[in-house]
């Protein structure tokens, strides 16, 4: 029997993982920003917290 080397999914999909970050990211600057011009913490927070996860997306696909 033959046994089919798979790729794994990090290196599979490196390139949209990574896009797909750096799309998250832009889209959660306009977010950061009425946040920190409102002085609003709770809309701060999240735009953090989205961002946190972009960057864990980015080293997960890096």
């Amino acid at each position: 029997m033959v046994e089919v080397q798979r790729e794994p999914f990090r290196k599979r999909y490196k390139s949209e993982g990574q896009l797909a970050a750096f799309i998250l990211m832009w889209l959660d600057f306009p977010l950061l920003y009425s946040g920190i011009t409102s002085n609003n913490t709770l809309v701060m927070g999240a735009g953090f917290l989205i961002l946190v996860g972009a960057g864990i997306i980015t080293y997960y696909f890096s």
